[in-house]
């Protein structure tokens, strides 16, 4: 079904829907069918707009791809290879009880062991190609560094998240604790390719602080994250408490400075990121949004609203940075009615609302390049920015002139905390793991 097929349906579904609702002589089955009607036809336009997110994979890309075959154990991308995990009947996890996680699953991984040398040396020598939305990788696959990969067990089944430990943290095993950054892939890219590319791993290195990059699940769409009205369909996965269980997890087995847990993402894993800001905000100090916005069901102006009472009841805000593209045309900068995406300016708008920002107060400290930013500072500690990249698309921005990763650790770093222990905070604790 075209595009122009497609929006032609819904036009007419939906005048016969405003035709009906004004006639007093058609029953309420009639009418039950014309909003069956629009419903298929406007669920058909969502669909192929989602789809679209799906960029196609070449050759070099396919390997790089983590799949989660229905009804099988989840497959994962280890080492550029996809192999299966049998063995991790190790674990468990009941999130009835306490959101207990028993003997997790660990593995130390490193790129340069590959089963298959000669696709691992090609993507190498090929890296820009890698992926659509980021630029060359800064640590080929011959030299990619170690990361731990843990497996635990939730209701939707197992989770996987990498997790990278500075050198420095490694070597002298300091007791000082160090900061704790999450970050989530687009859709239908992958933890590993994430995190070798986005650009945090070598600036993890130099601020010495711990890196996570959690795996998403597959849904209808592809490989990513339930932010809301996107992108896992009809699949239902938590991935709110599954981000929560990575924080228990890494506050049990590391000395993690709770003041500074921080989540970044890109695209569908960017509304994962602003998800959070609205539902976990006192877990984290701050957030950055890369080509997304807030995607709380229903979607749209309501998702917003939606956002605004559920944050409403928490205790604590977190910062929130965000980063788009005027010619976003996936996830577009004006927004998308038919796909609950409200527009990026509005999005922000509300975050500095939400924050309790000075509307009427912002300045730019951003101006070069196409770059130009607005930033809220009037907002009782807590900082709203908003970065406009004048005429870029759907991508994770790296050039001379801007350094997405670079950006949004800095902006991490300018944000000063508002508590400084757990035991500050006067809502519920995050439960450690046993």
């Amino acid at each position: 079904m075209t595009r122009f097929t497609t929006a032609l349906l819904t036009f007419y579904c939906l005048l016969f829907l405003c035709l009906l609702s004004q006639s007093t002589d058609l029953d309420d089955v009639s009418l039950q069918i014309s909003i069956e009607l629009t419903n298929i036809a406007m669920t058909k336009f969502k669909h192929k707009q989602l789809h679209k997110m799906m960029k196609p994979l070449s050759p070099k890309q396919e390997y790089l791809t983590a799949q989660i075959v229905p009804g099988d154990n989840p497959q994962t991308l280890i080492d550029g290879s996809l192999r299966s995990d049998q063995s991790q009947a190790d674990q468990s996890f009941d999130s009835q009880n306490g959101s207990q996680i028993t003997n997790p699953k660990i593995e130390f991984k490193q790129s340069s062991e590959s089963n298959n040398s000669d696709t691992q040396s090609d993507s190498s020598n090929n890296s820009d190609e890698i992926s659509p939305y980021f630029p060359a990788s800064i640590f080929p696959a011959s030299n990619a560094p170690n990361y731990e990969k843990i497996t635990i067990h939730r209701p939707e089944g197992e989770r996987i998240f990498l997790v990278y430990i500075p050198q420095i943290t490694q070597t002298q095993r300091s007791n000082e604790e160090r900061p704790l950054h999450i970050t989530f892939h687009g859709l239908n890219d992958n933890c590993q390719h994430f995190l070798t590319n986005s650009g945090f791993l070598q600036l993890s290195e130099q601020e010495n602080h711990f890196l996570v990059a959690p795996c998403g699940s597959q849904g209808d769409f592809g490989t990513g994250w339930n932010a809301g009205v996107c992108c896992m369909g009809s699949v239902q996965v938590d991935d709110v408490a599954f981000v929560n269980e990575i924080i228990n997890y890494m506050k049990h087995k590391y000395k993690i400075n709770t003041s500074k847990i921080f989540a970044s993402g890109f695209s569908n894993g960017a509304m994962l990121s602003e998800r959070l800001a609205c539902e976990s905000s006192h877990l984290f100090a701050a957030v950055a949004s890369v080509a997304g916005i807030t995607a709380e069901n229903p979607g749209g102006e309501d998702g917003l609203l939606r956002c605004d009472e559920i944050f409403e009841k928490n205790f604590a805000s977190a910062s929130v940075l965000a980063i788009h593209g005027t010619m976003d045309n996936i996830v577009p900068w004006d927004g998308n009615f038919l796909l609950g995406f409200p527009s990026v300016p509005l999005d922000i708008q509300k975050w500095a609302q939400r924050n309790k920002c000075d509307l009427e107060k912002t300045e730019q400290t951003l101006n070069r390049g196409g770059y130009s930013n607005t930033v809220w500072k009037s907002c009782n500690g807590i900082d709203v920015e908003l970065v406009k990249a004048e005429g870029l698309g759907h991508i994770w921005p790296r050039s001379k002139e801007f350094d997405t990763a670079t950006y949004v650790l800095e902006f991490f770093k300018r944000h000063r905390p508002l508590r400084e222990k757990d035991e500050d905070l006067q809502g519920p604790p995050v439960t450690v793991v046993a």
